[in-house]
């Protein structure tokens, strides 16, 4: 008999949720990408959020995440969450994310993954107030 694995998903905090289940940890400081196959989920990468923020290194960092994601050859969308406690305190969090979240949207939009992405930033310490950043980034997300 075959187990069933299959995870619903219908909120954002219900990936969040498994994000930790998956990896066996909470991410600290951590990018996590998990590929999409329509509406079932693929390939999960957890990788260390850049330390050198200049555009260069994002978008050195961007490119080399695109080439893991691409390893997942039946891809068609990635989930994005990244885990920081960088900017919680001064209420910065989202801005402090945005030039790697931008900097990853114009990489994956080049292997036409942009119409399935949809990110998340996460304070490392699990604390509920996660701030979803899809309604701050500049791209279409996929219902």
């Amino acid at each position: 008999m075959t187990a069933d694995n299959r995870v619903t998903v219908f909120r954002p905090e219900d990936i969040l949720g498994f994000i930790p289940h998956a990896l066996g940890l909470w991410p600290k400081e951590s990018l996590v990408a998990i590929t999409l196959r329509g509406q079932t989920l693929g390939a999960t990468l957890r990788v260390d959020l850049p330390g050198e923020r200049s555009d260069r290194a994002l978008a050195a960092y961007s490119r080399r995440i695109g080439e893991y994601l691409e390893a997942d050859h039946d891809a068609d969308g990635v989930l994005l969450a990244f885990f920081s406690d960088d900017g919680w305190d001064a209420g910065g969090a989202v801005p402090h994310g945005l030039p790697l979240l931008e900097a990853l949207v114009r990489v994956l939009d080049h292997r036409a993954w942009c119409c399935g992405m949809h990110g998340s930033l996460v304070p490392t310490t699990g604390e509920a107030h996660s701030a979803p950043m899809w309604s701050a980034v500049p791209f279409p997300a996929v219902p």
